[in-house]
This record gives structure tokens, sequence and C-alpha cells, in this order.
């Protein structure tokens, strides 16, 4: 399997467990969770791998600061990461793609947090 997927794979497992390690989904002290940040920084250093090895594994010129980008900024960095490394039929394609798996491990953090407050 390609790095560039085990890191999307990752950010699945990331998002199901900072879901189930979180006791609620907004903390009553106003403050943040106990996951959230966590989930931030396994976030960011996994969109920046994923930068990483996508442009190993499709052999493209390093594009700037656009992995940094991607990381610290996703909804504009990673966008604007696939609107650098291809043509912009396939750019805005991927961008679809991006926003259907953000959604996906928004569910499943949902979920797990869900699953952990009522069986645990």
């Amino acid at each position: 399997m390609k790095r560039s997927r085990l890191c999307l794979g990752a950010l699945l497992v990331t998002s199901v467990a900072a879901g189930a390690l979180e006791s609620s989904p907004i903390p009553r002290d106003g403050g943040l969770g106990r996951s959230t940040i966590f989930l931030v920084f396994a976030t960011q250093a996994l969109i920046y791998w994923w930068c990483r090895f996508d442009i190993f594994e499709r052999g493209l010129e390093y594009p700037g600061g656009a992995p940094l980008l991607a990381a610290f900024f996703a909804p504009i960095g990673v966008p604007a990461y696939f609107f650098r490394t291809r043509p912009w039929p396939r750019a805005l394609g991927a961008t679809c793609l991006a926003v259907l798996f953000y959604c996906a491990c928004s569910f499943l953090l949902g979920l797990s947090n869900v699953l952990r407050t009522r069986f645990i």
C-alpha cells in the first residue's frame, strides 16, 4: 500500500481515537477537550506527511510551502496543494473528495464519541 494512503487511513483512525477519548463533544468548562490538542497536532502532522508522500509517489517537483500551508491551514491549503500539483479538472475533483473525506472523519469522530458515552 502507498504511504500516502496509509496517512489517510491514519487520519481516520486518529478521528476515531479522538472521539473515543473525548468525554463529551462540548467541554463543560468551555475550554478545549482532552483529545482536541492531540487531534490538532496529529492531523497537522499527517496532512503534512501525506503531501510529502504524494509528491514523492507522483514524482513531482516540490511545490514550495504547499505542504506546510495544507497542514497548518487545511481548508485553504489542501485545495491550494491540489491546484499546484494537478491540472485544474483533477484538482477540482480531488478537492471534492477531500471534502467528503473530511465529512467521513467528522462522522467517525462523532460516532466513536457517541458509542463511547453510551456503552462505556
